[in-house]
């Protein structure tokens, strides 16, 4: 049974070998030389189809193992691509919903393209009004420098008017004192005994619109308070309060507390200020002689007692112009400055331009659909078997030689 095998895989083998070779002939097969040398022909044949057989064996098993591996890698691609499917369908709904928010946005954009036009003609139209006021920004420059060249005037004449009104309040004050009263008559003042002053004659005068006489040898009583230093000059004003009968005669000194002046006629410019709703009737001066002379102790001249004075002048108000100076300080100056301009230019223009309309287009929608899930598959492992080697063994060649 064996040796049948052989021989009639041995006759496969060769019809498989030698198909398309010459054909075996009987001579070859009766003859023992030709039959010897077939049969090692066979030999080499079935050898060498020996190991092509053992290769295939082994490229076969190697071929089983990456089968194996593919067959684990079809099984993850199934479900990469099931895990793509279900993500294109959440891709197809995204891409649904921003195809519906382009649309949306582009009515947004027709409606700002709209807008742009009416910005832009706002904004040719504030273009203008910038010249037009600039321009007039330039008149009210000069303007300005001209109204600070008449505050500046004015700040000038400002100072002189304050200066001449302060002297017109003294002049006018003065006026006002010494107008309130007058004297009628000469009342012929002299030194009464050595202190005080009397009138020789009786005269008439004015009072708070009343008119008084005083009778003759009235006293003004000089008083003890009043000093002057020696050599040196001082005025008592005479005058009479009420309107009569029963007047009060006062002595008002003027003494520069007690330093005196240097002249009489400083002394006479200093008078002191009249009592309140008193009339002036006259003053005297006096010269203190080697010694401080102080009232009610040194006598007046003339008269004994103390230190009596070097010089006593004995004064009616009709004997000096008691009204203060003419006010000499000068008047403002001529504005100096030139007058405005007229504005020539025109105010803005009012925006010409329609208002903005509103936005009638919403807002694109929140995407609905769900974000896409993380493939969770595991990824393809790296192959670990090895490529089939290439057949080490030598083709099997026509070796088996055939003849009549």
């Amino acid at each position: 049974m064996k040796n049948f095998l052989i021989i009639g895989f041995i006759l496969l083998f060769s019809v498989v070998c030698f198909a398309g070779t010459k054909v075996i002939t009987r001579y070859a097969v009766q003859n023992p030389n030709s039959l010897e040398m077939l049969l090692n022909a066979f030999d080499d044949e079935i050898d060498a189809a020996r190991t092509v057989i053992n290769e295939l064996s082994t490229d076969h098993s190697t071929t089983k193992a990456l089968s194996d591996e593919l067959i684990v890698d079809h099984a993850i691609l199934v479900t990469v691509l099931e895990e793509l499917s279900a993500d294109h369908a959440t891709n197809k709904t995204i891409i649904d919903e921003l195809s519906a928010d382009h649309a949306t946005t582009k009515t947004l954009d027709d409606e700002l393209i709209l807008d742009h036009a009416v910005i832009l003609t706002y904004i040719d139209e504030l273009s203008a009004d910038h010249a037009t006021t600039k321009t007039l920004d330039d008149e009210l420059i000069s303007d300005h420098a001209v109204i600070k060249t008449f505050l500046d005037e004015l700040e000038t004449d400002h100072g002189t008017f304050r200066t001449v009104v302060a002297d017109l309040k003294t002049l006018l004050n003065n006026i006002r004192t010494w107008s309130q009263g007058q004297v009628f008559g000469n009342p012929s003042f002299a030194i009464n005994t050595n202190f005080d002053v009397a009138n020789a004659l009786a005269f008439d005068y004015s009072n708070q619109g009343y008119i008084a006489t005083v009778d003759a040898a009235n006293v003004w009583d000089t008083g003890t308070a009043a000093t002057i230093a020696t050599a040196r000059w001082a005025t008592g004003l005479l005058s009479v309060d009420g309107h009569g009968p029963d007047e009060t005669c006062t002595v008002t000194w003027e003494t520069a507390d007690g330093a005196g002046y240097a002249t009489e006629a400083e002394a006479t410019a200093a008078l002191a200020s009249l009592p309140d709703k008193d009339t002036a009737v006259g003053y005297i001066s006096v010269l203190a002689g080697g010694a401080t002379w102080t009232a009610g102790t040194d006598a007046l001249e003339g008269g004994a007692g103390g230190t009596a004075s070097t010089d006593t002048n004995y004064y009616n108000m009709n004997d000096i112009y008691v009204i203060s100076a003419a006010v000499t300080s000068s008047a403002p100056e001529a504005f100096g400055a030139a007058a405005l301009e007229t504005l020539s230019n025109s105010t803005p223009a009012t925006l010409g331009s329609t208002p903005l309309e509103t936005l009638t287009a919403t807002a694109p929608d929140t995407l609905g659909s769900s974000p896409l899930v993380t493939v969770d598959s595991a990824p393809l492992e790296t192959l670990t078997a090895t490529a089939p080697a290439t057949l080490g063994s030598d083709p099997v060649t026509e070796q088996v030689q055939g003849g009549k």
